[in-house]
């Protein structure tokens, strides 16, 4: 069984505060976590996208080929 300190309350002057004991190596190795995550993620995401034409390109190419085609629909009439 094991115990980790939570924090201390100060008396001082007739009051009372709490103060929390922080685990100063837990917090940096979080962090560092945290920032290898999102740059595994960011990488994902930029090969992913490699070579690939972006969306709006695509999304505009089908736009003037349905305005192409309604223009010429237009004039068949």
């Amino acid at each position: 069984m094991s115990a980790k300190p939570l924090g201390v309350f100060v008396l001082t002057g007739g009051k009372v505060v709490w103060r929390p004991a922080i685990d100063v190596n837990r917090v940096v190795l979080g962090g560092q976590l945290v920032a290898i995550t999102a740059l595994l993620v960011a990488r994902a995401l930029v090969r992913a996208r490699a070579g690939r034409p972006e969306l709006g390109v695509r999304l505009r190419k089908v736009a003037r080929r349905l305005a192409e085609q309604g223009a010429r629909a237009r004039r068949a009439r």
